[in-house]
């Protein structure tokens, strides 16, 4: 130990999207900067320029640098608006903004890794420059969107100096269960970059524990050590507010969701349990209501067209704190996650810190463990639509309130999460020290 050294960690956090945007890797890494800036530790964001946004400014304490995005998807739709003599940014009077209309985009099939690599080859001379500004020591690529790991990737080939660099992969790249195969050869190039980037990085953190093992097993030449289980989680002091509210039973029963739901991960099979409940109860929209904050898949889409419910509305997203108090509110939140047996939401965290009881169609899956081991909510079957009609049904029936206040989930704390994070980064060799 060297009571007469300690390091210096100046990190840079590389993501596709970031402050004031919000989803769910940008609130990952706002809290990760939160926490360890508490520590002494300042993060350093490197995104890209949207629209309205400035190349560089400053959000609470962190320095944000933007650079342009190059868009595959915008340019394409661009040429194709050009080609066939249509104006740019017209909308039909009749589009729904919180719908999605593809089902499935051209990116999924062609774009290695996907639509943002001209950010990542263009974005890495402004990189380099912020590196040398900022004397960055350590990168930390956070996907979602691959080709974010493709800047420090080129960061380290093209310069003799090789800078530490951690890549963390909230959802799997090749192995995503959400993932379209593309194709030849795109496929193959695919697979060849997510080795270069596993190869040559010097530390994974992953949000699952089933996505270490499966990385494990695709490439066995790495060591075990080099990969991290980091979950996702809920930062407490979000729920600070919820102090100033009492939980008060709605009058009709309420269930909300939130979040996007597309292709594989769709609504459908709730919607189908919810026209079955129909069949079964009297007076049904006025008992039971359903809000869901967030885009909706094209099938679901088109069953709510055929079958119309006047008591299940589809809303926009609303900012973070209102999201938390309408699950507050709620008697009851709705999650389903989707295929995969590592596929592990991060608002599971949040729906289970807000103490209303979950209401899962989960398959398989780490979200299924948790909500079961701590007793959070009802698992049920995603294609049972019979037993959750029967037990919406039971639920309304019964009038029996539930609180899950008890719940322990300190190890899934931004806090903590943000201490593990540290000492990954910590754990990095050839970082500079500085005397004391």
């Amino acid at each position: 130990m060297h009571n007469n050294k300690k390091t210096t960690l100046k990190p840079l956090f590389i993501y596709a999207d970031y402050l004031p945007n919000k989803d769910g890797g940008t609130i990952r890494i706002e809290k990760n900067i939160k926490y360890i800036g508490k520590q002494g530790i300042n993060g350093i964001v490197f995104t890209q320029k949207r629209k309205g946004l400035l190349k560089f400014e400053i959000i609470g304490k962190t320095k944000i640098y933007r650079s342009y995005p190059f868009n595959l998807s915008s340019i394409y739709i661009l040429l194709i608006s050009l080609f066939k003599k249509k104006a740019i940014g017209n909308k039909h009077e009749t589009e729904t903004p919180v719908l999605t209309k593809s089902k499935g985009r051209l990116a999924d099939f062609v774009f290695v890794p996907d639509i943002y690599v001209l950010w990542a080859l263009f974005g890495y001379f402004k990189l380099y420059d912020i590196i040398k500004k900022e004397k960055i020591n350590v990168l930390y690529s956070s996907g979602g969107t691959h080709s974010t790991h493709l800047l420090p990737l080129l960061i380290n080939l093209l310069n003799r100096k090789k800078i530490r660099w951690v890549t963390e992969f909230r959802d799997p790249w090749i192995s995503n269960p959400f993932r379209d195969k593309k194709w030849f050869p795109f496929e193959q190039i695919d697979r060849w970059l997510e080795k270069k980037v596993i190869l040559n990085c010097d530390h994974i953190i992953v949000t699952s524990e089933k996505y270490r093992t499966d990385f494990l097993k695709s490439y066995p030449m790495i060591d075990g050590d080099k990969i991290s289980y980091i979950p996702n989680g809920f930062d407490s002091e979000d729920f600070n507010f919820l102090k100033n509210y009492k939980k008060i039973k709605n009058k009709i029963f309420t269930i909300v969701s939130t979040g996007n739901y597309y292709q594989k991960r769709s609504l459908l099979p709730f919607l189908e349990a919810m026209s079955l409940l129909k069949t079964k109860m009297q007076d049904f929209e006025e008992k039971i209501k359903f809000i869901q904050y967030g885009k909706l898949d094209l099938a679901s889409q088109e069953y709510l067209k055929i079958n119309p419910m006047k008591n299940i509305e589809i809303l926009k997203f609303i900012p973070h704190q209102e999201c938390l108090l309408e699950m507050f509110k709620a008697d009851q939140l709705l999650l389903i996650p989707g295929p995969g047996d590592g596929t592990m939401p991060g608002k599971v965290f949040e729906y289970l810190a807000s103490g209303t009881k979950i209401i899962g169609l989960i398959d398989e899956g780490p979200a299924k463990d948790l909500i079961q081991k701590v007793g959070g909510g009802e698992i049920f079957f995603t294609n049972d639509r019979e037993a959750v009609a029967n037990y919406l049904s039971s639920v309304i029936d019964s009038q029996l309130e539930y609180n899950n206040k008890s719940i322990q989930l300190w190890q899934y704390d931004r806090k903590n999460i943000a201490i593990q994070t540290v000492n990954v980064l910590l754990g990095l060799k050839e970082l500079k020290h500085e005397k004391s």
